[in-house]
């Protein structure tokens, strides 16, 4: 891969300058350094492509909290460019779908990163799953959750949106091996909020 210019990012917002402003000035500067691509600059002014590549990651995360979601896509999509085989890029992308209840736009992008591997396998197919239950395609939701379930055995989210699943298609005896699945496993029952306690006791009676 060649080597790309620096970018710029700042981890701190300045005193009296507001996030909107703040994030329009960082896009200005990005695209400004991108411009300077063939331009003759020191070698000490580059930066290689992995830790490119982690820097728009910490980019695209700290702009998801302020909604700037044009930075966001120039974030992703440079990282995309750096390596259209890595699945970090299409899972924060569809974290920033799924957050603004884009369903659709969801399930792509986290079926793309499913597709694409590791890493965070076990989070991709499990928000995955939920999108297409935002969906009403169950039986899609279900193997993605069971796809969740097999990357990370000790996750107890996929197993108790699995349990809630089989709960509503009256599926009795299977979401009852589910629950006492979790009640056998202080790792997993440990993990359980008051609601969470509720649904499993729901499906063991």
């Amino acid at each position: 891969m060649s080597e790309r210019p620096v970018k710029i990012f700042i981890s701190r917002q300045p005193p009296g300058l507001d996030a909107s402003t703040l994030n329009e000035l960082m896009y200005k500067a990005n695209k400004f350094a991108n411009d300077l691509e063939t331009a003759e600059i020191s070698q000490s002014f580059f930066l290689k492509p992995e830790l490119l590549a982690t820097q728009l990651q910490s980019e695209s995360k700290r702009t998801r909290a302020t909604g700037y979601i044009e930075l966001q896509h120039v974030c992703l999509d440079q990282m995309r460019q750096l390596d259209p085989h890595d699945s970090t890029a299409y899972s924060e992308l569809g974290l920033i779908y799924f957050a603004r209840s884009d369903w659709k736009n969801a399930v792509e992008s986290f079926r793309q990163s499913v597709l694409l591997g590791p890493p965070a396998m076990a989070m991709n197919s499990y928000f995955l799953g939920k999108a297409y239950l935002n969906l009403n395609e169950q039986k899609k939701a279900e193997h993605s959750f069971l796809l969740s379930i097999e990357s990370d055995d000790l996750a107890v989210s996929p197993i108790v949106e699995l349990i809630s699943l089989y709960i509503s298609q009256n599926r009795i005896e299977e979401s009852k091996k589910w629950a006492q699945l979790i009640l056998g496993c202080n790792d997993l029952s440990e993990q359980l909020n008051e609601d969470e306690s509720k649904l499993i006791r729901s499906a063991i009676h």
